[in-house]
């Protein structure tokens, strides 16, 4: 009979005693507060750097500046441009990808977190709503820790998603640089083509 009473109480969670638990909330909570800001200023320092570049190659390829009309470029001398000016863009596209806020919580069947309430930008709280949900955490140690829980991972999905679009970012800024530099050599050693 015991064993069957056993089985029917919920399982009651028993947490670790003393700040170890608000340590390790705060720490990993403020670590990737930081991540998420030095991603973001390197998305920005990717999108100012290929704007140049898509301004510079734009003024070249249109004859700007450098080229008089007594020297035109032939169409195989703009290759490498165009070639360096599409990697330029995507580069860029994803770079202001990383730097959206949207997280997506539809996706997930559980209860919002206060940081869900923050970042939502499709179905924004009423004040009443919020405070109310507040209200009901703030009733219970479990409910609050499974509130930071919950926040610890929809940080860790922004912390993610901006490094992988970043990634990409990097990934095409960097082939075509290769491919662009690569085919001007090509065609200054071998003129012929």
């Amino acid at each position: 009979m015991e064993e069957i009473n056993q089985n029917i109480i919920p399982e009651i969670k028993k947490y670790a005693k003393g700040g170890g638990k608000e340590t390790l909330y705060r720490v990993t909570i403020r670590s990737q507060i930081r991540l998420i800001s030095i991603m973001d200023s390197k998305a920005n320092l990717v999108i100012s750097m290929n704007t140049m570049l898509i301004t510079g190659i734009l003024a070249m390829l249109t004859g700007s500046i450098f080229w008089q009309s007594a020297h035109e470029m032939k169409f195989m001398d703009h290759i490498p441009f165009i070639v360096l000016l599409f990697f330029a863009l995507g580069a860029m596209a994803y770079a202001i990808f990383a730097t959206r806020t949207d997280l997506n919580t539809r996706k997930f069947n559980i209860k919002n977190s206060p940081i869900q309430y923050t970042l939502k930008h499709h179905e924004k709280a009423s004040l009443s709503d919020y405070l109310a949900y507040m209200g009901e955490i703030l009733l219970s140690n479990e409910l609050i820790y499974e509130n930071l829980n919950l926040d610890m991972y929809f940080l860790s999905e922004i912390v993610s998603r901006k490094s992988r679009l970043l990634n990409i970012s990097y990934s095409l800024f960097l082939a075509g640089l290769i491919i662009s530099v690569g085919l001007f050599m090509i065609f200054t050693l071998y003129p012929q083509i």
